[in-house]
């Protein structure tokens, strides 16, 4: 699977980028905080919204968090993200090592 490469770039602490870095902490909060929309998630970090849509889009992509509920009760359709237990697993064996 895809997320045995995010951790590999992960677990070599010398030479982390700051998007790994980036991908791990927005991993950290959406795991901390329970599923949460990508503006929810910008405010909350104070961070650029593009920046964390962006992050959501590669965690996705490596199968690290899904999509759980789409939300189009207000109008605008609200996408709630979450961990999946792939994600989850990796984090762990990352931070047991």
């Amino acid at each position: 699977m895809f997320i045995y490469s995010f951790i590999v770039n992960l677990s070599m602490s010398m030479n982390i980028s700051a998007a790994d870095i980036t991908m791990a902490e927005l991993f950290k909060v959406l795991v901390s905080n329970g599923p949460s929309t990508v503006y929810s998630i910008a405010k909350h970090e104070e961070m650029p919204q593009p920046t964390v849509h962006r992050t959501f889009k590669k965690l996705e992509k490596i199968q690290a968090i899904q999509v759980y509920i789409e939300d189009k009760a207000s109008g605008r359709k609200k996408i709630f993200y979450g961990p999946t237990l792939d994600g989850i697993f990796a984090v762990y064996c990352l931070l047991d090592t």
